[in-house]
């Protein structure tokens, strides 16, 4: 399912944008804009399909404070998962993908200086949900290329691609752990 929703952005440059090669005349420039409208909309409804495995914030996670499991299992192997950060204006989470290595949970922004990276910039307490169960952590940044490449390559496993941007020093890599 991700990979039609990396096509979202592409979707919505190329098929909404207007045909112009010179010019249209007025039968033809109508004809382009209304499916581009029809093209416009399709991209709306895929992007609130794939709502789930977008980064699209929200405010405090709900469900249930557990104790840090012995092994992630479950939590590992969900596509999603949600964080919560602690902003300036309150709690703010995301759904994000997650890899586990050697027993620890790590999310990744990329190259992306997201809000809720710059939130664990500040604060690095953390909440994650899975399946209605949460759980506090401190997020701490990865800067090893070491142990980058171990995160890539288990990125890659998981999800069948290596992350875009592969250095440790441009993109945004936490490991989570107990508080």
């Amino acid at each position: 399912m991700h990979y039609a929703c990396d096509l979202i952005e592409w979707f919505a440059i190329i098929w909404t944008t207007p045909v112009i090669n010179g010019s249209l005349g007025g039968i033809a420039l109508l004809n382009a804009l209304k499916w581009n409208r029809l093209a416009l909309m399709v991209c709306i409804g895929i992007t609130v399909g794939c709502s789930e495995a977008l980064p699209i914030a929200g405010g405090a996670l709900e469900g249930q404070v557990t104790a840090i499991p012995g092994a992630w299992g479950p939590v590992a192997r969900d596509e999603i998962i949600q964080l919560e950060t602690n902003g300036p204006d309150g709690p703010y989470s995301v759904n994000l993908w997650t890899v586990e290595i050697d027993g620890n949970l790590h999310v990744f922004a990329g190259d992306n200086y997201a809000a809720w990276v710059e939130h664990i910039e500040s604060n690095d307490a953390v909440r994650l949900q899975s399946e209605g169960a949460v759980f506090e952590l401190r997020a701490e940044r990865i800067r090893a290329p070491q142990r980058f490449e171990r995160f890539a390559e288990a990125w890659e496993q998981k999800y069948g691609r290596r992350p875009m941007n592969e250095s440790v020093e441009e993109t945004y890599l936490f490991h989570l752990t107990a508080r």
